[in-house]
C-alpha cells in the first residue's frame, strides 16, 4: 500500500516537472540568447521575454521543442528501464515538456496562438 502510494506520487512530480521545465527552458535560453526575462510564473505556467531579434525570439519559442526532441532517446531509455508506472510518467512529462506551447508559435498539441 505505501509503496502504491509513493509511485503515485513520484509519478505526479514526474509529470509535474515536464510544463515547469518547459517553462525554466524558455527563460535560460532567451537569457542564453541576449534577451532580458520579464516574468516567470511557474503556477500559471509563462514566461514573459525580450528577444533582440525576431529569429532568436523564435528560437526561444521553439526551445523546449527542440529539445526535447533531441532528448526522445532517453525517453526510450527511460521506457525500457523504468518500471511502467514511471515509464509511463516520464513520458507523459516529456510530452508535456516538448508540446506544452501555448502562444506565439510554439510547438502544441493544443491549438495555440497565432505569431505576433
Amino acid at each position: 500500500m505505501i509503496d502504491t502510494a509513493i509511485s503515485v506520487v513520484a509519478s505526479v512530480a514526474i509529470i509535474a516537472s515536464g510544463p515547469i521545465l518547459h517553462e525554466l527552458t524558455h527563460a535560460a535560453v532567451a537569457r542564453a540568447l541576449g534577451g532580458t526575462v520579464i516574468d516567470i510564473d511557474l503556477f500559471d505556467l509563462y514566461v514573459d521575454f525580450e528577444a533582440p531579434s525576431a529569429f532568436r525570439e523564435r528560437l526561444v519559442l521553439l526551445a523546449p521543442g527542440v529539445i526535447g526532441l533531441l532528448l526522445a532517446p532517453l525517453v526510450w531509455v527511460a521506457w525500457n528501464a523504468l518500471p511502467l508506472v514511471f515509464a509511463g510518467a516520464v513520458v507523459i512529462a516529456w510530452a508535456l515538456y516538448c508540446f506544452n506551447g501555448g502562444t506565439h508559435g510554439e510547438l502544441s498539441i493544443l491549438q495555440t496562438e497565432p505569431a505576433r
